[in-house]
């Protein structure tokens, strides 16, 4: 259940899609696909202190795969569109550190970001620009499954959305879960030219969760002794990419394809 919180969130993620697309030229003729990967590194961000009194929160390493658009605005500003598949997760941990509920999720994310970009040359013949950007991203939940671990040892689990709880000891249910999730995701970065209309770059980000995974007795789990139920966490990730991306001018294909059809007629001619 989305509260007046994430309400809040999302009127200022849409305020801050509304303000990045002004500089937009609906009608532009340049822009840039490109492709992106690498690895990540989350964790979970207790929401109550009673939570963290109890639980400790490990790192876990997960990866992103996708793609993304980009268009040029004025200044040496863009906007960026990107859509991506990513697999995060959290461990944590309790009863004396002994235990560990390790899980593993899949998202969709879709990310809208603002960039600002500073020419700077490293060499004499290699240009390259280093760039700031920041923006919102929104997340759906797709897959989850997770592990009990205890002395290096312990159960896999199924993880069931929205399903009534049974005695079944290989499932855990996650009831009243969000599965839209909203963050802040900021970056920084540099890219340098391939060819000439084709572009490498590396990034580091941090995105910032905002909404909580759940509330205090959305997850269940018939094990006996197994107490982890909370789920009043957000995660946090930092992500390191690489992205290939590939430039296009369609004004200039136009006239290209212009010149090459005057030429073909002067030659029938």
């Amino acid at each position: 259940m989305v509260g007046i919180k994430a309400r809040c969130n999302i009127l200022m993620y849409l305020l801050i899609v509304s303000l990045t697309s002004v500089g937009l030229d609906l009608h532009a003729q340049k822009f840039s696909l490109g492709l992106k990967g690498g690895a990540n590194i989350n964790w979970a961000h207790f929401g109550d202190s009673e939570d963290k009194a109890n639980f400790d929160s490990k790192p876990k390493v997960g990866f992103t795969l996708g793609g993304t658009i980009t268009f040029p605005l004025k200044n040496n500003y863009s906007f960026l569109a990107e859509g991506a598949y990513s697999v995060k997760g959290r461990r944590i941990q309790f009863n004396d550190n002994t235990w560990e509920n390790n899980n593993t999720y899949s998202f969709i994310d879709m990310t809208m970001l603002l960039r600002r970009s500073f020419h700077l040359h490293i060499k004499e013949n290699l240009p390259t620009n280093w760039y700031v950007n920041i923006g919102p991203e929104v997340s759906y939940w797709l897959t989850a499954k997770g592990r009990i671990v205890t002395e290096g040892q312990g159960p896999k689990y199924t993880i069931l959305f929205d399903q009534e709880p049974d005695a079944n000891f290989h499932n855990m249910y996650y009831n009243n879960v969000n599965r839209w999730l909203f963050g802040l995701s900021m970056g920084v970065g540099f890219e340098a030219p391939i060819k000439k209309d084709q572009r490498i770059s590396f990034e580091l980000r941090f995105v910032s969760g905002h909404t909580y995974l759940g509330d205090k007795s959305s997850a269940y789990i018939e094990i006996l002794g197994f107490n982890d139920t909370s789920l009043k966490q957000n995660l946090k990730v930092l992500q390191f990419t690489a992205a290939y991306t590939f430039d296009f001018d369609l004004k200039e294909a136009k006239k290209g394809k212009s010149s090459l059809d005057k030429t073909i007629k002067r030659k029938r001619r």
